[in-house]
């Protein structure tokens, strides 16, 4: 049996941590996405690929609307990934994978999904 489907899902948590997301969005949007494409000017670095993985860890859980609400934020992440095809894809091949089995197993977690 897989390890995820062996603990409930902390909602509290769950709404504790999410209810910080808008305002980081937000801060990676007017601080580091400011004046410049990249976080590091204008072509990507480590911190936009470092920035782009943590926010692609709400994608496998149904929650990339947090951060594609933003047209800043979103376009940022899509010009990263688009910058680094195939080597994006292939890098989150697990991601993707992921998002199919939560879908699967999510309720069962206590997961709301949509």
């Amino acid at each position: 049996m897989p390890l995820a489907t062996k603990t409930k899902i902390d909602e509290k948590k769950v709404k504790r941590f999410k209810a910080e997301l808008p305002r980081i969005i937000q801060h990676i949007d007017q601080y580091f996405l400011k004046d410049s494409k990249f976080i590091g000017g204008e072509d990507v670095s480590v911190a936009d690929l470092l920035g782009v993985c943590e926010l692609m860890q709400l994608f496998p859980v149904f929650e990339e609307e947090i951060y594609t609400s933003n047209p800043k934020v979103k376009t940022w992440m899509e010009s990263v990934r688009e910058k680094l095809q195939p080597h994006f894809d292939e890098g989150h091949a697990v991601v993707y994978r992921t998002r199919d089995a939560y879908k699967k197993i999510g309720s069962s977690l206590g997961a709301q999904l949509w």
